[in-house]
């Protein structure tokens, strides 16, 4: 039985390298290699499996932002950083817009 666990193991490598690679794509694969049809949702979850793992959980790298910021400033008091978050543009979410750090140390040349 081929499931999608087996799939993203497989062919975790081509999938994280080509990160916009069709599902059919990886359906025509699976075939070619090992033999087997797969259908359309065991490839969408090897794929989701795959890049969940070596993309990471955006949501909290987004929310880890704020910890970097307060490091900052605790240990290079006299920096300039910016950083900008649209609330505006979608009711109740948080759009990352930039982030700007310039060190002390750059500024003095």
């Amino acid at each position: 039985m081929c499931d999608s666990k087996l799939v993203a193991r497989k062919f975790k490598d081509r999938i994280v390298s080509q990160p916009y690679i069709r599902i059919w794509k990886i359906q025509d694969l699976v075939r070619k290699v090992l033999g087997i049809y797969v259908g359309n949702t065991i490839c969408y979850r090897a794929k989701h499996i795959d890049m969940g793992e070596n993309m990471g959980d955006w949501k909290l790298k987004f929310a880890r932002l704020f910890d970097y910021i307060d490091i900052i400033k605790k240990t290079n008091p006299e920096r300039s950083y910016w950083i900008k978050i649209d609330k505006e543009t979608e009711p109740g979410k948080k759009l990352f817009v930039y982030f700007y750090v310039c060190f002390h140390a750059i500024k003095q040349g």
